[in-house]
């Protein structure tokens, strides 16, 4: 994603979402390599820069500690983020929805294709046992 991000190749904002956990790690990383960091801070002055246990959140990338499963949760973070629904937004999920019920998968996917006015789903999940081999599948809603 950095390298991208200096070729100016990425969409207006990237917003990744893990367990909170997960972030926490990621976030400790983030805030002691400063080739991870630098990044980040050269687009933002301080004050413009949110950073807790939980989120990081600045003006071209937003990392969240939520729950996919828990989708009142998981809105209201975004919106904290400025996720803004009207833009084309491309969802891509990796393998997740493989440890969700069908419920639950079913619930994410319902609330992707309601929350956003244009976007595109990818589904990448582990298939055969082996890490090597995915498939993917991807669905798309709107202009």
């Amino acid at each position: 994603m950095w390298q991208s991000w200096d070729e100016d190749l990425l969409p207006s904002k990237y917003f990744e979402v893990d367990f909170p956990m997960i972030v926490t790690r990621k976030l400790h990383s983030i805030k002691h390599k400063p080739f991870l960091l630098q990044p980040i801070i050269e687009l933002h002055s301080e004050d413009t820069l949110q950073i807790d246990g939980h989120l990081l959140d600045s003006k071209r990338y937003a990392i969240i500690g939520a729950d996919l499963r828990d989708l009142p949760e998981l809105e209201e973070k975004l919106k904290k983020c400025n996720m803004n629904p009207q833009l084309p937004t491309l969802l891509i999920t990796e393998r997740v929805l493989v440890y969700m019920t069908p419920e639950q998968s079913a619930n994410l996917l319902k609330w992707a294709a309601n929350s956003f006015e244009t976007a595109v789903f990818i589904n990448h999940e582990q298939v055969k046992g082996s890490s090597k081999t995915f498939a993917c599948c991807m669905r798309s809603r709107g202009g």
